[in-house]
């Protein structure tokens, strides 16, 4: 993925992205700036966040095995809940940050 700095205009691919922790339960991902090290935070989680990550990945799974097996029904009821789980993880994030002064 392609980013172009903010603060110097750099342009650059994100190689690689690090995890700082907020408190004992709580990280947030970020990826920096190569040229003059802006950070550029883009997810905070808890283990509740981080469990249903894990839950769509597992119905992203799921998903391409119904679409394989041209069981439409049952793919869209995997998108619906992916869906769902999207939204809830989102405000879930905004709850997390405002919380935690992010």
């Amino acid at each position: 993925m392609d980013a172009i700095c903010d603060k110097c205009g750099y342009d650059f691919r994100i190689e690689s992205v690090l995890v700082e922790k907020v408190d004992e339960n709580v990280s947030r991902h970020y990826f920096c700036c190569y040229e003059c090290g802006e950070k550029y935070y883009y997810m905070i989680v808890d283990e509740e966040i981080e469990k249903l990550l894990l839950k769509q990945k597992e119905l992203q799974m799921l998903r391409h095995l119904a679409l394989e097996a041209e069981d439409y029904d049952k793919y869209e009821d995997l998108l619906e809940e992916y869906e769902g789980n999207k939204d809830i993880i989102l405000k879930m994030q905004d709850e997390l940050k405002l919380k935690c002064s992010v």
